[in-house]
């Protein structure tokens, strides 16, 4: 029997930024699975916490949220869900084969232009070739030894032998390539000549590393601060399952199994530093190239980042505690651990070097890689045919991709896709979902009416709640300090929201006058970037010309902007509550 999870449609009001038109998702227990463009131009599903998505999109963009609580069968929500992880599952395939044939021509252009056979090894950055005295070798001569006692003492030797005779057998042969008719299809694995190249190539870098004693590079370290005594024990714990995981990888079949060994080693050789002394080490989450944002970006939210800061690091030692008091620590919860610390250390890092600051969405896994020679002299003919088909795979490739993930304003956004999402799922007839509207709003009300909902959350956006707050404690007075960006206690201008002078998201029938206001001050914001345009490359005339046009609806009594936030404490859990309202939500919207 399945249990009962929430169920339901997302609606999130406009700010400016990325979903000026507001934006929509649908809640299945504690995820939420929405559409984004994401830096490649693609339109694509996340699936994200809810927590996370309130976080983020409630509190840090402060949109307000509502959430329509609807009724569906336990049954039917677990097969929603199940389809929803395959959708995932079939996308992920989808990306994974089009960096593989990118990958493949990349191979074929060296090669045509007579470059060394060099390729990119994940994981194989970790390591130092300086092995002289190298504090962490003794490590991996006793875990060398535990491998030969368990496969042999010519293990090693012959596992690079083998590896040598299957390379050089293999050839480069016509890409078997299918094309994703539907979302939904999962189609087989790419497997180019290049990728059986580098898989091949990336086990014998670790099987040399795990011969010669691996020793990691310092920099590849962070370093989060003195270790919980009580978590010391849990680590020591830990570094025996990452070493089984080794051998277990060594024995097993897998053809990625290379760059797994080799940040597994690298795991391994971080716990036992921490253990020896007595500092949290952890690998270095961040993968190159990385986006960055320059200090002259952030250097107006250096308060704001030192509480993000802060928050980081009592989350780090938080996170020892809890997993201390578990006693259970697995890899999933260390990739947690190790992503939590390396944001910790890159940002103090930023904040005393006054640089730049890396940023990473999601959880990542440590991969610095190294352009390595191709171990093996590789005898075949350098057919310019080769790069042909590699280029015209991408292509066709590429081209299906853009077909099937592409964003449009009105016909392929975030309503149109999700409700098409679902369209395709094998119960649709029994889900009742209507017909999909572009505008967000409107396909919310919809949805509330013809679903029936059993009722409507109204999360305000975070200002408003701070807001409520100060009026109980202090009055309405404190009004007179929080309409305006310049004595607001609550927010401090983001560069993000353009130029504005006062909040319009809390009044309604003074929305027009404070609207004039706000156009006034984007357009004498116009005038005075007009002179700094030689000195600031127009950023000042940028912000007041999209402060002008933001301010345009609120002379309609309608409201875009909000304000927005570069840090706000994680709500845990939603700690003011949602306010139920009634599921006539026409005027609230």
């Amino acid at each position: 029997m399945a249990s009962f999870k929430s169920f339901g449609l997302i609606y999130v009001q406009a700010n400016t930024g990325g979903a000026s038109g507001g934006h929509c998702g649908l809640r299945i227990g504690d995820e939420v699975y929405h559409l984004q463009q994401q830096d490649d131009g693609f339109f694509r599903l996340v699936r994200q916490p809810w927590g996370q998505f309130l976080h983020v999109y409630n509190d840090i963009e402060n949109r307000p949220l509502f959430f329509a609580k609807t009724h569906l069968s336990p049954e039917k929500v677990q097969a929603l869900e199940e389809y929803f992880l395959r959708l995932l599952l079939a996308q992920e395939r989808n990306f994974e084969n089009l960096r593989s044939l990118k990958g493949e021509v990349e191979f074929w252009e060296k090669l045509i232009r007579g470059g060394p056979y060099t390729l990119f090894v994940p994981g194989l950055g970790l390591y130092s070739s300086r092995i002289k005295k190298c504090p962490f070798q003794s490590e991996m001569v006793r875990v060398k030894k535990r491998i030969l006692r368990e496969f042999g003492p010519d293990f090693i030797s012959k596992e690079k032998e083998a590896l040598k005779k299957r390379t050089l057998s293999l050839y480069p042969e016509s890409l078997d390539l299918v094309l994703p008719s539907s979302k939904k299809q999962l189609v087989p694995q790419v497997t180019p000549f290049s990728k059986r190249i580098s898989e091949f190539s990336a086990l014998y870098f670790a099987l040399k590393q795990l011969d010669q004693g691996a020793c990691l590079k310092r920099e590849v370290l962070v370093d989060a601060g003195p270790l919980e005594a009580s978590f010391k024990e849990v680590l020591k714990e830990f570094s025996k399952k990452v070493e089984a995981s080794i051998v277990s990888l060594l024995g097993s079949k897998r053809p990625d199994r290379g760059y797994a060994i080799l940040v597994q080693m690298a795991r391994l050789l971080a716990i036992q530093e921490s253990i020896r002394q007595g500092h949290l080490f952890v690998l270095d989450t961040f993968p190159e190239p990385c986006s960055k944002v320059e200090f002259e970006n952030y250097k107006q939210d250096l308060d704001g980042l030192r509480k993000i800061l802060r928050d980081l690091e009592n989350s780090v030692y938080a996170f020892q505690k809890e997993l201390s008091i578990k006693k259970d620590l697995d890899e999933p919860a260390y990739t947690r651990l190790e992503n939590l610390v390396s944001r910790y250390v890159e940002l103090k890092r930023a904040l005393v070097s006054k640089k730049a600051v890396r940023i990473l969405d999601g959880l990542g896994i440590p991969e610095k890689g190294q352009v390595a020679e191709i171990p093996w002299k590789l005898d075949f003919l350098l057919e310019g045919e080769r790069l042909k088909e590699a280029k015209r795979a991408l292509n066709l490739y590429r081209e299906r991709l853009k077909g099937l993930y592409s964003y449009n304003l009105i016909e392929r956004n975030c309503v149109t896709e999700l409700v098409g999402c679902m369209k395709m799922f094998s119960g649709a007839e029994g889900l009742g979902v209507p017909e999909a509207t572009p505008i967000p709003f409107i396909y919310f009300t919809r949805w509330v009416k013809n679903m029936e909902a059993e009722e409507v959350e109204f999360y305000p956006g975070f200002r408003i709640r701070r807001l409520e707050k100060m009026y109980m404690a202090k009055g309405r007075l404190a009004y007179f300090r929080e309409f305006n960006t310049l004595t607001s206690s609550i927010y401090h201008p983001h560069p993000a929201d353009t130029s504005f002078l006062l909040f319009t998201d809390d009044v309604f029938l003074l929305r027009p006058i404070y609207g004039g206001i706000n156009a006034a001050f984007g357009a004498a914001n116009m005038l005075f970037g007009a002179v700094l345009l030689p000195f600031d490359r127009g950023c000042a005339f940028i912000n007041g010309f999209w402060g002008l046009v933001y301010s345009v609806p609120e002379l309609f009594f309608a409201n875009i902007r909000k304000g927005s936030f570069v840090y706000v404490e994680s709500n845990n859990g939603y700690k003011e509550g949602p306010k139920v309202v009634s599921r006539a939500v026409d005027g609230l919207l």
